[in-house]
C-alpha cells in the first residue's frame, strides 16, 4: 500500500495498515476508548453480578476482586454486533461456573463491534492488544499462568483471541467458534486465527457463508460437514446462515456439561465420514468442544441433533 498510516495508542502500541494487514482496504483501528471494552469476571462467588476489571488498574484492583489466580481463567470474547446482554454469554458463563470452579472473563467491545464491519474488523487488533494488557496485569498481581488461560471467541472474537496469542506466547488455548470468513478468506496467518497462537488451537466450524472455511487449529470440527446446521434451513427467527454461525456457541455451550458428549471421527472429508471411511473410535475420536483432550489433531467430523440438546443424536 503505497499510503500505508498508522496510528499509536497509549499502553497497546502502534497499527499500521500495510501489509499484512490489508484485509480492511485501509481503515484503522479505531482508540481503545472508542471501541468501549470492558471486562467483566465472575466466579462462583459472584455467579450472576459482575465486577468489573481494568486493564490498565493497579494490582490492588486485581486483588480487591474475587480472581483467584490458582483457577482456570476462560475469556469469552463476542463477535461483530455482540452485546453483553447476548443470550449466549450469559448460557455460557452460568455452565463453565456451575461446572467447574473457574474465572470467567466476558470481554465486551459493543461500541467496536457494531460499526461498519470493515471498522470492526480493524478494530479486533486493538481489542487483542488491550486483551493482553489485561492478561499482564493478572499475571503480574493475580497469579495468572498462561496455560491456565482459555480464550473462546466466536466470529471477529475468534480472530481478536488469534491477535491476543500473537502479543503473548505460550497461551494455553484457544478455541474459535466459526471464526469470521469475509475480510479473512485470504489474510496471512498473522492476520487471522492460527495453530501458533497458543499451545493448543481448537476450532468449530459451523457455516459456509460467515465462518472460515479452512483448518486453522491443531484439530479441526467441522460439524454436519461444517457449512450448514440442520435445523437452519426451517428456523423462524434467523436466517439460515446467521444460525449456522450461531450454532457453534450452543455447540459449546452444552459441550461444557462432561455428559453431553460430540464424538467425533478424524476424517480427511464430510463425503468419507458419511462413507464410513473414517478411523474408528479406537484411535480416531475426540470429544468437540470444551472437554476436547489436547492431543486431538487433524480434522474431526460428526454429526448433532438439529434442536436441544444439539449433543443428543
Amino acid at each position: 500500500m503505497a499510503n500505508a498510516s498508522e496510528v499509536c495508542y497509549d499502553n497497546i502500541g502502534c497499527f499500521s495498515n500495510a501489509w499484512p494487514f490489508w484485509n480492511t482496504f485501509g481503515i484503522l483501528p479505531n482508540s481503545p476508548e472508542q471501541n468501549g471494552i470492558t471486562f467483566h469476571l465472575y466466579t462462583r462467588i459472584n455467579p450472576t453480578n459482575d465486577q468489573v476489571l481494568d486493564p490498565n488498574g493497579s494490582g490492588t484492583s486485581v486483588m480487591s476482586t474475587n480472581f483467584n489466580g490458582a483457577h482456570k481463567t476462560v475469556f469469552i470474547i463476542h463477535g461483530f454486533n455482540g452485546e453483553i446482554d447476548d443470550d449466549w454469554i450469559k448460557l455460557m458463563t452460568t455452565a463453565l461456573i456451575q461446572y467447574f470452579d473457574v474465572n470467567v472473563i466476558v470481554v465486551v467491545w459493543t461500541d467496536g463491534a457494531n460499526d461498519n464491519y470493515f471498522q470492526a474488523v480493524a478494530n479486533t487488533r486493538v481489542v487483542g492488544a488491550v486483551i493482553a494488557n489485561m492478561i499482564k496485569l493478572l499475571q503480574r498481581s493475580g497469579g495468572l499462568t498462561l496455560n491456565n488461560v482459555h480464550l473462546v471467541g466466536h466470529s471477529l472474537g475468534a480472530h481478536v483471541a488469534g491477535y491476543v496469542g500473537e502479543i503473548i506466547t505460550g497461551m494455553g488455548r484457544i478455541t474459535g467458534l466459526d471464526p469470521a470468513g469475509p475480510a479473512f478468506y485470504t489474510a496471512n496467518v498473522k492476520v487471522r486465527l492460527d495453530s501458533s497462537d497458543a499451545t493448543f488451537v481448537d476450532v468449530i466450524h459451523t457455516d459456509g457463508v460467515l465462518g472460515l472455511q479452512k483448518n486453522m487449529g491443531h484439530a479441526d470440527f467441522y460439524p454436519n460437514g461444517g457449512k450448514i446446521q440442520p435445523g437452519c434451513l426451517t428456523d423462524p427467527i434467523a436466517p439460515v446462515y446467521s444460525c449456522a454461525h450461531m450454532r457453534a456457541l450452543y455447540y459449546f455451550i452444552e459441550s461444557v456439561n462432561p455428559d453431553c458428549k460430540f464424538t467425533s471421527e478424524l476424517c480427511q472429508s464430510w463425503d468419507d465420514f458419511k462413507d464410513g471411511n473414517c478411523e474408528s473410535c479406537g484411535s480416531g475420536c475426540q470429544e468437540m468442544g470444551y472437554n476436547l483432550a489436547y492431543n486431538a489433531d487433524g480434522e474431526y467430523y460428526l454429526r448433532t441433533g438439529q434442536k436441544y440438546p444439539y449433543c443428543d443424536y
